[in-house]
């Protein structure tokens, strides 16, 4: 999947070893295991939330438009474009449906 439009209804869960701490400047998240640190702000940690529970890019603009003050289509692309990116990072792993 290479394009952010491809990840909209994806679903993603943390990888294996993944910590989360949420913080006043939004969220750190490490993978320890692969080396990984990365730093959310405060709407990047509300995102994290929305797809470390589950919900896919395009139901976390629906869930979060009115929290951001933002339109979902907006929220939604962003979301799948920061999904790509901690895919990529091993921070999280696409749901395989089939399990």
């Amino acid at each position: 999947m290479s394009s952010p439009a491809q990840w909209l209804d994806v679903r993603l869960r943390c990888s294996k070893g993944v910590h989360a701490q949420g913080n006043a400047k939004g969220a750190v998240i490490l993978n320890a295991h692969a080396g990984v640190c990365w730093e959310l702000n405060p709407s990047g940690a509300k995102i994290w939330d929305c797809l470390a529970s589950g919900m896919t890019a395009r139901e976390t603009g629906t869930h979060l438009c009115q929290v951001l003050a933002a339109e979902a289509s907006r929220i939604a692309d962003d979301t799948a474009e920061l999904g790509a990116q901690l895919v990529r990072a091993n921070l999280m792993v696409v749901v395989d449906d089939a399990s």
